[in-house]
């Protein structure tokens, strides 16, 4: 694979258009536009689609860029392991978050972090919530970003650092959209769950039990996050998840958002550290910038 056109696309999709992308690569926008045609070409994907005068992602295009950013995050950390080796000491933060924090929050703040930091070696891990507590007490990592599981635990420190709320979605052809829906009703539909330690599962099956319900049926499981929302995008049931997980599929119409009759249900995103643990230079720092307003 051509790494040359993957970067391409990957500063195409964070832009958000080719115009823009091309001014901060210096490269030519036609250039810009047929190295990407042409990696799509090899590849045998359609990644990017006209929008207006912009582009929007695929499906396909959404999740590859995802992946990219975690690809082009771990080429920065080794940058920053060779400045280490020809002596130019370098720093090191282990950071810790659930796929949804890793792939739409974390991506920026360490963009803006190295930029300040940039021989500050990023170590980065992609787990589940109960995962990322146990490695936070293991002092394996010094901070990590997830939902409100933990927040009266009081050996954390926790900080608000993004408003989320969890929603009710599906794919347009299974006819669900139109009208409220009581839990009930809704749950005479096929559902697309997670693994049993996930935060979604558990606030899902917390809200069944609260209204009294029997929870509903789980043709599908996924142990992340990825592929339970592409499995909704192929139409395979309904998936309880992120608002902002699901943003982009619902605004190109891949997905709809359910209405149904209940409260709005938060899922913010929270900086958690250990109490008795100081962070270190690095850590502090990087802890100012994500709370900085």
């Amino acid at each position: 694979m051509n790494l040359h056109g993957l970067r391409l696309f990957h500063e195409v999709a964070k832009c958000g258009s080719v115009t823009k992308a091309s001014e901060k690569l210096r490269i030519s926008q036609p250039s810009v536009t047929a190295q990407i045609k042409k990696f799509e070409k090899d590849q045998e994907v359609q990644l990017i689609r006209p929008a207006g005068r912009g582009i929007q992602l695929t499906p396909l295009g959404e999740e590859v860029y995802q992946l990219s950013q975690e690809l082009f995050a771990v080429e920065e950390n080794i940058t920053a392991l060779f400045q280490e080796a020809k002596g130019q000491k370098s720093a090191v933060l282990r950071l810790g978050g659930n796929y949804l924090a890793v792939t739409h929050l974390l991506p920026e703040w360490q963009k803006r972090f190295k930029s300040q930091r940039p021989t500050c070696y990023l170590e980065l891990a992609t787990l589940n919530s109960s995962d990322l507590i146990t490695a936070l007490l293991a002092e394996r990592l010094d901070m990590v970003f997830l939902g409100d599981s933990h927040l009266n635990d009081s050996r954390f420190v926790c900080h608000k650092v993004y408003e989320d709320r969890l929603c009710f979605i599906a794919h347009p052809s299974l006819g669900l959209a139109g009208g409220t829906l009581s839990l009930a009703r809704l749950s005479e539909s096929d559902f697309i769950g997670r693994e049993r330690t996930s935060f979604t599962q558990q606030s899902l099956e917390s809200l069944y039990r609260a209204l009294g319900l029997r929870l509903p049926r789980f043709s599908l499981t996924y142990n992340n996050s990825r592929d339970a929302l592409q499995a909704a995008r192929a139409g395979k049931g309904v998936h309880y998840c992120s608002y902002l997980m699901a943003s982009q599929s619902l605004a190109q119409g891949d997905l709809v958002e359910l209405t149904v009759d209940l409260p709005i249900q938060p899922h913010d995103i929270y900086l958690y550290q250990l109490k008795q643990r100081e962070l270190g230079e690095a850590g502090r720092e990087f802890k100012k910038l994500v709370l900085a307003k």
